[in-house]
């Protein structure tokens, strides 16, 4: 816990192009307060500062145009988007399908390919796709042969830089569930499901 040497993996939004045009995210249909699309809106302005010096702006003019659409004939968490030169159209049925369209785009970008040629439409085929962890509250991890846990120490939770990291990587390639507890549940791992820790 004391540490923070942890690699961000693909979500370190090295800078690749002295392209620092501007976006402007458009969002009628979803509401921007919504927490997902807040996150997703807060890993896309955080993307495209990495990769261009750009940043997200209210204003119009020289900008390209992210939309984000809500479309009922998408699958659950699934989207699609597509690219032109003014901007790229974000379409999916519910929050959950925002973020990981947003995480498509960023691949797209940091893999270099143009605005205007990015097009990808993707649904998950399994509604639950999980990380299972062995950690336990005190720090050990059972069968755990890399560190200890950056979940517990000393019997206590942490919500952390590095936890946050993690969720966002888990949810960047499609994990939507994570067991954060060793399933040999015991001391103050008891009360992980009550009030104490909910």
């Amino acid at each position: 816990m004391k540490t923070q040497n942890w690699s961000h993996m693909w979500l370190g939004y090295h800078p690749i192009s002295k392209d620092n045009k501007n976006w402007k995210v458009i969002c009628d249909d979803f509401s921007k307060e919504d927490r997902v699309v807040k996150s997703a809106i807060g890993e896309f302005a955080t993307g495209i500062k990495g990769y261009f010096d750009a940043d997200i702006t209210e204003n119009d003019g020289d900008v390209y145009v992210l939309e984000i659409a809500k479309d009922a004939n998408i699958a659950e968490e699934g989207y699609f988007v597509k690219g032109e030169k003014s901007g790229i159209t974000l379409k999916a049925s519910d929050e959950n399908g925002v973020i990981y369209g947003v995480f498509a785009i960023l691949r797209k970008l940091g893999a270099r390919v143009a605005v205007e040629d990015i097009c990808e439409e993707a649904a998950p085929s399994n509604p639950l796709r999980m990380m299972n962890h062995w950690d336990n509250m005190d720090g050990s991890i059972e069968r755990g042969y890399s560190g200890e846990s950056f979940f517990f120490e000393n019997d206590e939770m942490y919500i952390n830089e590095r936890t946050v990291d993690y969720a966002r990587f888990m949810a960047s390639v499609g994990i939507n569930g994570i067991v954060i507890n060793n399933v040999n549940v015991k001391g103050a791992a008891t009360y992980l499901i009550t009030d104490r820790f909910f």
